[in-house]
């Protein structure tokens, strides 16, 4: 099995009717180049998502690197993967099962978070 490595992402949204539609895809055009994401970046203190970018944060420079190096898989995080339906039924449910840690709630637990998961799926 490859190492992985687990990233987070989160979307960047224009309104398919929005009045200003074309100004708005200008922008996010101009969000992902290169020097946005470089000036971002070091703003911030992390690593840029434009691979094109300059990156200055030794930190993330490293795990680049090492993800290169070793060929890891890039996962993305189970919040940004996962149908939302899904991940409020499954947060709600852990909870429960943080609150009464017993082998009747872990089984029931599973079984609510499955059940969710194939409706969801099943409509998709």
């Amino acid at each position: 099995v490859s190492p992985s490595i687990f990233f987070e992402t989160s979307p960047l949204i224009v309104s398919a009717n929005g009045t200003r539609k074309d100004d708005a895809m200008a922008v996010a055009e101009w969000w992902m180049s290169a020097g946005a994401q470089e000036e971002w970046g070091a703003l911030m203190g992390f690593t840029p998502p434009n691979a094109q970018s300059a990156n200055d944060n030794p930190v993330g420079k490293e795990v680049v690197q090492w993800t290169v190096d070793n060929g890891a898989n890039a996962v993305q995080r189970y919040w940004e993967a996962t149908p939302p339906d899904i991940v409020e039924t499954a947060v709600d449910e852990l909870s429960r099962f943080i609150l009464t840690p017993d082998a009747a709630t872990m089984t029931s637990v599973l079984e609510a978070i499955q059940a969710k998961a194939d409706t969801v799926w099943a409509e998709r």
